[in-house]
Order: structure tokens, then C-alpha cells, then sequence
């Protein structure tokens, strides 16, 4: 059965919500801007719904699984600076 969509969006924004601040402190140990870091959190939110797909596992995602997210997210980000150097 397909979850509806705003289910999906309200797990999704509570699991941002929770762990906002360790995607944050991850920014700053990856030494990003604020911009930067603003955008980590939205890359983090897209690849936790891309993964996870609906509402029930988006709540159940771990902080060990966020931080794993957010690092892999950061390094991307600054992957994507070099190149456009």
C-alpha cells in the first residue's frame, strides 16, 4: 500500500527536526559556510527520502545512519567546489 505523500513529508520533516544539529556540527567539521551548510541539510533530507521511501522507516532511521548520510552529503558538497574550480 502506497503511504500518502504528506505522511511521508511530516516523518521526513520530524527526522530533519531531530537531527538538525548533528547534520550541522558535521557541516562545520567539514568546514562549510552556512550556505553550505543549509544545503547539506536539504541534500540530507533528499537522500533520507530517496532511501528510505516511506513514512515508518524515515522514522526509524538512526542517528549512526543520518551522521553516515551527512558525512557522505558533505564530502560530495566539497567534491562538487573542487570540480567547479
Amino acid at each position: 500500500a502506497m503511504v500518502p505523500a504528506d505522511e511521508v513529508s511530516a516523518a521526513l520533516e520530524r527526522t530533519i527536526a531531530a537531527y538538525e544539529t548533528l547534520v550541522r556540527r558535521v557541516g562545520w567539521q567539514h568546514r562549510l559556510s552556512d550556505a553550505d551548510v543549509d544545503e547539506l541539510l536539504q541534500d540530507v533530507r533528499l537522500r533520507l527520502w530517496r532511501a528510505r521511501g516511506d513514512g515508518e522507516q524515515i522514522a526509524a532511521v538512526t542517528s549512526s545512519y543520518v551522521y553516515r548520510t551527512a558525512v557522505s552529503a558533505a564530502l560530495d558538497l566539497l567534491r562538487r567546489r573542487r570540480a567547479r574550480r
